[in-house]
C-alpha cells in the first residue's frame, strides 16, 4: 500500500466529539494534529440534514476526519473553539495506487 503524504502539505488540527455536557452542549477530546492538502474552494452542499449549504474549503488526508469533529485549518487560532469549523459533508476514497484518502468538506 502507498502513500500520499508527499502531496499533504498542510497541517490541520483536529479534535473529535467525546460526548455532551450537562447542559447538552457539545464536549471534546484532545486536539491533534494532522497532514492535510487544504484546498479554498467554494462548493454548494447537501448537509446531514439535507439543507444546502455553501463549503469553503476542501481539506483531504490520510487521516480520516468525522463529520462530528472541530477542526482548524492553517493559520486559525487552535486556543479559540468559535475559529474552528465543522465539516459539512465527509468522504472516503482508494486511488488505483492503493492510498486510501479521507475527504472533508468545511
Amino acid at each position: 500500500m502507498g502513500s500520499a503524504s508527499h502531496l499533504l502539505v498542510d497541517t490541520v488540527t483536529k479534535a473529535s466529539k467525546t460526548g455532551r455536557g450537562n447542559d447538552g452542549t457539545p464536549t471534546y477530546g484532545a486536539q491533534s494534529t494532522i497532514k492535510a492538502r487544504v484546498e479554498f474552494v467554494t462548493k454548494l452542499l447537501m448537509d446531514a440534514y439535507g439543507n444546502q449549504t455553501m463549503a469553503s474549503s476542501r481539506l483531504v488526508s490520510e487521516d480520516q476526519v468525522l463529520i462530528t469533529d472541530r477542526v482548524w485549518l492553517p493559520g486559525d487560532d487552535t486556543t479559540k473553539a468559535n475559529e474552528s469549523k465543522q465539516p459539512i459533508a465527509v468522504g472516503k476514497a482508494a486511488t488505483p495506487d492503493g492510498y486510501t484518502l479521507y475527504e472533508a468538506w468545511l
